[in-house]
């Protein structure tokens, strides 16, 4: 489910054209998450001596948990581009709605074309 997440947070932008039809609607045009996205390592420990007996191997969801948990690689990608903002010299408040897909990211750090040269490396840009 955290995988699940991490398409909605990151990759899978759903289009519409002018009338409303849905115009990505396979995974041709639409993006989720497969498995060379997916770390080759990642653990997951469900909680021991849980209280609840009542649930499988006593958790107490199985499906939201996992799938909130992924907002943490939303708030990490917010934390990178302020981190970039600041790099760039630009501060204050910015906006970052779902999915955070490449093209929203790169706008939002303020990395101008000038900034992508080997000068501006060479200055610590």
């Amino acid at each position: 489910s955290i995988h699940k997440g991490q398409g909605f947070c990151t990759s899978e932008q759903v289009t519409w054209d002018a009338t409303g039809r849905l115009i990505n609607d396979g995974t041709w045009m639409y993006k989720p998450p497969l498995a060379p996205d997916m770390p080759t390592d990642f653990r997951v420990h469900l909680l021991d001596n849980s209280a609840f007996p009542g649930g499988f191997a006593s958790s107490k969801a199985t499906g939201e948990p996992p799938l909130l948990g992924s907002v943490s690689i939303f708030l990490a990608i917010q934390q990178a581009i302020r981190s970039a903002r600041s790099d760039a010299g630009e501060e204050g408040f910015f906006t970052l709605s779902t999915p955070a897909t490449c093209a929203k990211i790169q706008q939002s750090c303020g990395t101008k074309i000038e900034d992508m040269t080997v000068e501006a490396a060479k200055r610590g840009e």
